[in-house]
């Protein structure tokens, strides 16, 4: 069983980077999230700051490299 203090979602250094036709573009750096079994998390903030990226990538199963190795999505 499953207590409250146990991670239930752990997301550790995260980073994601896109291509754009003027340079390079950094949408998560270094990204760490960890939530309890039980709990109840939102993400806020404003316009192009990650969110949706971080959710489509996580519900999708993505993979990413760590942040150090330029945080390109890897399959």
């Amino acid at each position: 069983m499953t207590t409250a203090t146990e991670k239930f979602v752990s997301i550790e250094n995260v980073g994601m980077e896109f291509d754009t036709k003027r340079a390079r573009f950094e949408a998560l750096k270094n990204l760490n999230v960890t939530v309890e079994q039980g709990k109840f998390i939102s993400l806020i903030g404003h316009s192009a700051c990650g969110k949706s990226t971080l959710l489509r990538s996580h519900a999708k199963g993505a993979r990413f490299c760590r942040p150090d190795a330029r945080g390109t999505k890897t399959s």
